[in-house]
């Protein structure tokens, strides 16, 4: 027995040194990190660089030092995430350093080396331009091979009206100008470079490009217009020198060729457009110039009267062609039809009238000119036409009017309505009319935008915007936009009106008829959903279309119409009127 119980308490401690001893192993031989070097990327002295040798794995937690004693190259640190940066400031050979990869109860060591060049540090100079009376911002900050560089004006000045901050020249000149100016580009300790910049200040320049002309016949009249350059009020324009016009063809100086080609060709040539105070500008001309139609037997012409577009007193017009010219006539047995006022006839002062229809010029009175025209053609009898011209008073040209995009409340809303223009090209400006208002939370300013954060609802709001310009009478656009609440849950309520779709949609009722948003009327005082109700609802086959969206599905839903008359009592049933839901038809009562 005794011999029995020494071997069991035996077991039972070794059993129990066993138990201790499991988990110290597990502890020493768990954790494993794998890490292996490599050459990292070469850097440059002056330039930033950035690499990483967090490369370890096996474990969570590893962070990264230089072994004692390494170093890395000079100007460059070791984060302990693994990240080397920094702007080296030495050129060196691979230098090799060691990295240890450490977490709790272990660590891997591994070797990395990185090249430092020498830098690469330039700067070049050369030219700048900037316009005169215009807000000029330049750049001469172009060195490379180096980051953090300055740069400061070793000599020279720049033009009157600009200034130099650290390689930017900005300021607005006032004079054209040429200056030269010598810049040093600095960085840290590296050697700095000079370079020489020319600033030129030039006048603007005109936009002229290729110019789309009418083709011509070999002998018939010909007109057609080249003055398609913008960028100034007042722009002229020539023959480009170097180049000749066709044989027969004239150009005025506000952009007419006109003539009477004598060869058949293909001509190409170059109109230069100019004007005070700008670089000119050159475009190319072509005209195919072919052989002229002829008649075919005795012929008929057909010419008829109509309304001519309305000129304006010292502003060009321009009638060549079209149905609003008096260049109408034709000829059945295919002639070419010429023109000529007939006799006793005149036109406003100022006016050309050419003998292909075309009317042309600056009109300097105002008034209604009546004129009488014939019509020519070989093989045909003569026939006239009589046309009226008003001259009126210069004015902006402008739509009638505007429809906008919804805009919906507490949502920030733009919108462009500058589309007035003037002749001349004339600054406009832009108001609201007087008696009118905006909506509320929106502004228009002087360039014609509509911007800001509508604060109230409205089926549709109407107001007028003034179009002014120096020189020309005010010109008026009626402005209409719809203004709607954001969509909300509704349980239980009324719709609001806004939720109906009217496109397309004429009404008609005992006091006149209207059509789309002018079917929706103020009814604030009658208890109206947000204060407006449907009218002019009496006509036949009307669908009135009502938009819902729900998260789920719904049972028992009920809808409440609410309807008045103004025409006496009625009975609706629904022998009078339906209601579908997707086209399907549901009880009403």
């Amino acid at each position: 027995m005794k011999s029995k119980t020494t071997l069991g308490i035996k077991l039972i401690a070794l059993t129990l040194v066993f138990a201790l001893l499991v988990p110290f192993i597990a502890a020493c031989g768990g954790t494993k990190i794998s890490y292996s070097g490599s050459s990292l990327a070469d850097g440059q002295v002056g330039v930033e660089y950035t690499a990483s040798v967090a490369t370890a794995t096996g474990a969570d937690g590893i962070t990264y030092a230089l072994k004692d004693g390494d170093s890395l190259p000079a100007g460059l640190t070791l984060s302990s995430a693994g990240a080397i940066s920094g702007v080296p400031t030495t050129a060196a050979d691979a230098k090799s350093f060691t990295v240890v990869a450490s977490t709790e109860g272990a660590s891997a060591e591994a070797s990395f080396s990185i090249k430092i060049k020498e830098a690469d540090f330039a700067y070049e100079g050369g030219t700048v331009s900037t316009v005169v009376n215009q807000e000029a911002n330049l750049s001469v900050a172009t060195a490379t091979g180096a980051t953090g560089v300055t740069y400061t004006i070793k000599s020279g000045k720049l033009p009157e009206g600009l200034t130099f901050s650290n390689g930017l020249i900005t300021g607005t000149p006032t004079t054209v100008s040429t200056a030269e100016i010598v810049v040093t580009a600095t960085a840290g300790n590296l050697t700095p470079k000079d370079a020489t910049w020319t600033v030129k200040v030039t006048l603007p320049r005109l936009e002229y490009s290729e110019v789309a002309t009418e083709n011509g016949m070999l002998g018939v009249y010909y007109t057609s217009l080249v003055n398609t350059a913008t960028g100034s009020d007042n722009i002229k324009y020539s023959v480009a020198e170097g180049t000749t016009l066709p044989e027969g063809i004239q150009l005025t100086e506000d952009g007419l060729l006109y003539g009477i080609p004598a060869k058949r060709n293909n001509a190409e040539f170059g109109i230069t457009a100019s004007a005070e105070g700008f670089e000119p500008a050159t475009a190319t001309v072509k005209i195919n110039v072919r052989a002229k139609l002829e008649a075919e037997g005795n012929g008929t012409i057909s010419y008829t009267t109509h309304s001519m577009t309305a000129a304006m007193e010292d502003v060009l017009y321009v009638a060549l062609s079209g149905e609003k010219s008096v260049a109408t006539a034709t000829a059945d047995n295919y002639a070419v039809v010429s023109y000529k006022l007939a006799e006793g006839s005149t036109l406003p002062e100022g006016l050309t009238f050419y003998p292909n229809g075309a009317i042309y010029g600056t009109p300097t009175t105002r008034g209604t000119y009546k004129f009488t025209v014939v019509a020519s053609a070989d093989l045909c009898q003569d026939v006239s036409a009589e046309f009226s011209l008003r001259v009126k008073e210069p004015s902006v040209i402008y739509n009638k009017s505007i429809k906008l995009e919804k805009a919906t409340v507490g949502v920030e809303y733009s919108a462009d309505i500058a589309t007035a223009t003037t002749p001349n090209g004339a600054k406009v400006t832009y108001a609201v009319g007087v008696g009118t208002d905006l909506p509320l939370g929106l502004s228009l300013s002087a360039d014609g935008k509509i911007t800001g954060t509508p604060r109230q609802s409205a089926r549709l709001v109407t107001f007028t915007v003034v179009a002014s310009a120096e020189g020309y009478s005010d010109a008026n656009c009626t402005v209409t936009m719809p203004v709607s609440d954001q969509e909300t849950d509704i349980a239980d309520g009324k719709m609001e009106i806004e939720y109906i779709d009217l496109t397309g949609i004429s009404g008609a009722g005992y006091s006149g008829s209207a059509k789309e948003e002018a079917m929706v009327q103020n009814g604030a005082n009658i208890g109206a959903s947000n204060g407006y109700y449907l009218a002019y609802t009496h006509t036949a086959n009307l669908t009135l279309t009502f938009k819902f969206k729900s998260s789920a599905a719904v049972t028992n839903a009920e809808l409440h119409i609410g309807l008045g008359t103004e025409l006496g009592n009625i009975n609706l049933t629904t022998e009078h009127f339906g209601i579908y839901v997707k086209s399907t038809s549901v009880r009403s009562h």
